[in-house]
């Protein structure tokens, strides 16, 4: 029910909100007083959610948003659990797409200098305060892809490194500044 709609549209709230509250009815007649779903249904469904994902990268998120099995999870919590993991599996796989359209020769590595050099430029872009607007704008150009085309025709022109990323190398750096993100 949850991955009927993207996580950007308003269907999607719905979505998560019924969710919850079919999880909370399959609870235990046992408890008569529900304070929300269990630890171990709400991590049962993120790792649902990131079934795309290598178990390496769910894994790193899971610690990040950790709770205990027998915890209650409040439905704001199941809520922001559930749209960070769609937008993380949406982060793993443009990190993925980013690496393949610069593997042009599709040999599974891409020059060191560039990833470097793009890496950068992501990380500018999520250090910007969410309530400065210029700085947003900023960043948006930074990462556009004209600017992004130039970051990696100069690299070129200069004769790039002979250092080499590996796909899984490069996607677990970008995971991990998503992760460093979290708080």
């Amino acid at each position: 029910m949850i991955k009927q709609t993207p996580y950007n549209e308003e269907a999607f709230k719905i979505n998560v909100r019924d969710s919850y509250e079919m999880l909370m009815s399959h609870k235990s007649s046992k408890t008569s007083i529900t304070k929300g779903v269990t630890g171990i249904s709400y991590t049962e469904i993120l790792q649902l959610l990131c079934m795309q994902a290598s178990q390496q990268y769910t894994e790193k998120l899971l610690r990040k948003i950790y709770c205990r099995e027998a915890e209650y999870i409040p439905f704001h919590v199941f809520r922001d659990g559930v749209f960070l993991a769609c937008v993380f599996i949406d982060h793993v796989e443009r990190s993925q797409k980013l690496f393949e359209n610069l593997d042009k020769e599709n040999t599974g590595q891409i020059d060191r200098a560039i990833g470097d050099a793009l890496f950068r430029q992501l990380q500018g872009a999520v250090s910007r305060k969410p309530d400065d607007v210029l700085g947003l704008v900023e960043a948006c150009y930074e990462l556009g892809p004209n600017k992004i085309y130039d970051i990696v025709q100069r690299i070129h022109q200069a004769g790039g490194s002979r250092l080499i990323y590996r796909k899984e190398e490069f996607v677990g750096k970008l995971v991990d500044l998503f992760l460093s993100q979290i708080k």
